[in-house]
């Protein structure tokens, strides 16, 4: 404990139970951080520890108690939050942490229609994460419908097969097959802040 200090032991923030890493690392000297929290996230608390007990801090202009919580902070659009530490005598001294939420380059679904009227199916065990390659085989089927969403609508993506990019119809990336053999899908799925993912596809058609 330094009598008289103005600085921080620990700062940190949280959105929900997990917490949101501050860039650089937290040195009670360095003032200035930024936090990505994850796509989705709306809100952020922030949780000071002051190196002097008898001093005060606030968050955002409202006094919260040394090593508690501050109140959920919006930064869906992005927030400067700030914490001001006054000590006991002297000057206070104001962290500022530039919090914002992270963009996203997933997909949340991805299935493959068979023609008209056959229901949608999934390739082989399909989740956000998981970037293939998967398979799937279509036997005599001649045209199919790729459906993707994305997890960020305002990401972009495009849907190529074989090298060459497949036109969106309707909510649908129709595809002719027109022989046997396999269909090399790529679904480029890049955010808007350039984070890119991958995710492949090899539709095989078996019979011809």
């Amino acid at each position: 404990t330094r009598p008289g200090s103005a600085n921080l032991n620990s700062l940190t923030v949280q959105a929900g139970t997990s917490n949101v890493p501050l860039s650089p690392l937290f040195s009670k000297t360095n003032l200035a951080y930024t936090a990505k929290a994850d796509y989705g996230t709306t809100t952020v608390t922030v949780t000071p520890t002051l190196e002097d007990p008898a001093a005060s801090v606030k968050v955002n202009g409202t006094t919260v108690a040394s090593g508690s919580a501050s109140g959920p902070i919006n930064i869906a659009s992005g927030a400067t939050i700030t914490v001001v530490v006054t000590p006991t005598t002297g000057s206070a001294q104001t962290y500022t942490i530039g919090a914002s939420v992270n963009t996203s380059s997933y997909l949340t679904d991805f299935k493959v229609k068979k023609g008209l009227g056959h229901p949608a199916f999934s390739p082989n065990a399909f989740t956000r994460s998981n970037f293939g390659p998967y398979t799937l085989n279509v036997q005599t089927t001649t045209n199919v419908s790729i459906f993707i969403t994305k997890e960020d609508f305002a990401a972009t993506a495009v849907v190529t097969c074989n090298g060459s990019p497949l036109t969106l119809s309707g909510t649908a990336y129709p595809l002719s097959l027109p022989t046997a053999g396999d269909y090399a899908i790529v679904v480029k799925v890049t955010s808007t802040s350039g984070d890119v993912k991958n995710y492949t596809l090899t539709i095989t058609r078996t019979i011809s």
